[in-house]
């Protein structure tokens, strides 16, 4: 096997493994090889491709006969080229195929070389008129000959039904007894002309046979000549390609409709990249966002859309690889428009591939995030400036409630020395103002307790829960006796939290179900825990007591609020604002149920240690500004 083709090469031995298994096939590449191997090889067939640039065919061909005369020799073409072939033939060539019908080439040469037996008869005249029908009676493309007045000479099988007639109705008969009036003047146009000029021709044509049917074709047409080189009419082949037509179509109508879509996309600028980074296609949203319309930018390299910070260290390229090796990159960054102005954007490069998975591009799909990007950072100072606030109201809750308590405790005092030195019409009086101050000092002591929540909190740490229940129920110890109130609790897991914040939690909700028991009952209090979704753990406190209207849920954890009066219930209110602003600070959520007489439920989520938080809720590590990869 002759060829300069490696593809070539591999399709010969593919097919004679298919259908001569015993045929050995050497492969020659080049001129060194084939001279090298002409004085030592015994060989019976040579198959030269007729398509080989330095390997000429007839060249190839003298060369062989001089070393294996009686070798059978085959030309192998890419199309029918009747000159050229009757040429190779009058050379000495055995025979002829083309290289998509390889299996009906094959099948005409003689069995008895699959058994490695020694052919050394010269081919005959008869050997090669036998080939030559057998081929063209097999071949998939149509062949026929007319003589100078258009009348069909001859037409194989295949051209008969392309023509969906049979051969006896087509030959003798000119092209206006087989195609529609407008078709056969055109193929009889085409074929006078080859007749006229002596050159080949190649034509692509639509026909509609007499039954309706359209056929799109691919014709090859030649001068047919006699033995003396007198011009007898026309040969030439067809071959059937309304199946590559309508793929064709249809691919372009599939470009058409992604060009549309492309070019009405109004959110996303979207443009092409060459394997190299070089713009090949572009928007007019990709026009709109960057300044450049498309003669202005296809053909330049995409590194212009950066700061000349990002192409000096060749960040383009680097997007690129890393889509590459990724299959996509998506990151965020500040873009560069044609003016020079900047905008933030979100862009995702993916790599495009052919059909044998070798790069062909890179496509690129845009988003202007200039407007998220302005109300992230309008939302990012109005939040600064509301942590500003609340921290200034704490600082003023924790300076006003300090300093009133002097003056209260100089109120107390002498309310206590009015209470010694009054009368017994006034002692009341006197009581009812020691009561109120008690009671001041008692809001004033949990307003400090509530803006202490933030300012003095400590960081948060691994804490174990069963530890803190423990430390409550040590101060609760003296209420518990009192009200002969159990506790019931789970082992629990360790959180994130502030082991004295979280004290002050329990021993708030603990209270608060001790002290709102029903009359005559044992507070009784069960405290359970479980790992919930998102890396949170839940802790449920439930109590026996008296229970609350769900439609107060809310109103419970506002400071102040209070549902009931100091003669049922005393307190200030505070108590449960306290909880709520300490699991908050804990990155947590406390809420409850309740059913009036029946007792209630607290349930709280505080994070959970676990391996995917490798730090306490809030403790992030910091990121470096510009292009992000996400």
């Amino acid at each position: 096997m002759i060829s300069e083709s490696e593809n070539v090469i591999t399709e010969v031995l593919a097919c004679f493994q298919a259908h001569k298994p015993g045929v050995r096939l050497i492969p020659v590449r080049n001129w060194e090889a084939l001279n090298g191997l002409m004085p030592q090889a015994n060989f019976q067939v040579v198959i030269s491709d007729a398509s080989s640039k330095k390997l000429g065919l007839l060249d190839v061909l003298e060369r062989c006969r001089q070393s294996h005369s009686s070798c059978l020799f085959y030309g192998l073409f890419d199309a029918l080229e009747p000159e050229r072939i009757s040429a190779f033939i009058r050379r000495g060539g055995t025979s002829f195929g083309l290289k998509d019908q390889l299996s009906a080439l094959i099948a005409t040469i003689p069995e008895n070389l699959a058994e490695d037996q020694p052919n050394t008869e010269k081919p005959t005249t008869a050997n090669q008129e036998y080939f030559l029908k057998v081929f063209f009676e097999q071949s998939a493309d149509s062949i026929w000959a007319k003589n100078k007045e258009g009348r069909y000479l001859l037409i194989n099988p295949a051209g008969a039904q392309f023509l969906s007639k049979r051969i006896e109705d087509i030959l003798g008969k000119s092209d206006y007894e087989v195609f529609p009036p407008e078709t056969a003047s055109r193929i009889i146009k085409s074929d006078q002309q080859v007749i006229q000029t002596g050159v080949t021709e190649m034509i692509e044509d639509l026909i509609i046979n007499r039954d309706g049917a359209k056929r799109t074709f691919q014709a090859v047409k030649n001068v047919l000549r006699d033995a003396n080189g007198q011009v007898q009419g026309v040969i030439g082949t067809v071959r059937d390609i309304t199946a590559r037509k309508q793929a064709e179509e249809a691919l372009r109508e599939s470009e058409m409709r992604f060009r549309l879509l492309i070019e009405n996309v109004k959110d996303y600028a979207i443009y092409m990249l060459d394997p190299a980074g070089y713009v090949t296609t572009w928007n007019i949203s990709a026009e709109r966002l960057n300044g450049y319309d498309s003669q202005e930018i296809i053909g330049k390299h995409f590194s212009c859309f950066f700061s000349p910070e990002a192409q000096e260290c060749n960040y383009p390229d680097e997007i690129l690889k890393k889509a590459l090796n990724n299959g996509h990159f998506e990151q965020e960054g500040l873009g560069l428009r044609k003016d020079g102005s900047s905008y933030w954007a979100n862009i995702i490069t993916t790599p495009l591939f052919n059909e044998e998975n070798q790069l062909i591009g890179f496509s690129n799909i845009v988003r202007d995030m200039s407007e998220r990007k302005e109300a992230e950072e309008s939302l990012k100072y109005y939040a600064q400036k509301l942590e500003q606030s609340n921290q200034d109201l704490e600082q003023f809750a924790f300076i006003a409630s300090h300093d009133l308590q002097a003056p209260l405790r100089k109120v107390k005092i002498f309310s206590e020395i009015l209470q010694q030195s009054a009368g017994e019409e006034n002692r009341d009086v006197a009581e009812r103002l020691q009561a109120s101050v008690t009671k001041m000092q008692l809001l004033i002591s949990d307003l400090l307790s509530l803006s202490r929540v933030n300012r003095q909190g400590k960081p948060l740490e691994k804490t174990e829960l069963n530890a803190v229940i423990e430390d409550v129920l040590d101060n609760l110890e003296v209420v518990l006796q009192e009200q002969n109130a159990s506790i019931h609790t789970d082992n629990l897991e360790p959180v994130w939290g502030d082991h004295a914040q979280l004290v002050q939690l329990f021993q708030n909700i603990i209270g608060n179900g001790i002290k709102f028991h029903k009359q005559g009952i044992s507070p009784t209090i069960h405290i359970q825990g479980k790992r919930a979704d998102n890396g949170f753990y839940e802790i449920k406190v439930q109590d026996n007591g008296i229970g609350f209207p769900e439609k107060h849920l809310a109103k419970i954890f506002h400071p102040f609020e209070r549902l009931h009066n100091d003669s049922q219930y005393p307190g200030t209110g505070m108590g449960l604002a306290i909880c709520k602003k300490i699991t908050e600070r804990h990155g947590g959520q406390l809420t409850a149920s309740s059913i009036e007489g029946e007792g209630s439920t607290f349930i709280i989520r505080l994070p959970l240690i676990t391996k995917n938080t490798p730090h306490p809720p809030g403790e992030l590590s910091s990121t470096k500004p510009g292009f992000q990869n996400n």
